[in-house]
């Protein structure tokens, strides 16, 4: 069983013998979320490029 808690960045997964381990997801630093806002704000205020998706 895994639980995400987003707003401390912990998740914490059960292992065998009731052992439990803590991890970070960095996904949700607060320096990614802030260049994930920023980017936001950055395609809001009309500074995106728009391209064409390359097939491979």
């Amino acid at each position: 069983m895994e639980q995400s808690n987003l707003k401390n960045n912990v998740a914490l997964k059960n292992e065998p013998h009731h052992s439990v381990k803590v991890r970070v997801d960095p996904f949700y630093s607060k320096e990614n979320l802030q260049y994930i806002r920023d980017g936001i704000a950055a395609l809001d205020a009309g500074l995106g490029v728009e391209h064409s998706i390359k097939e491979g």
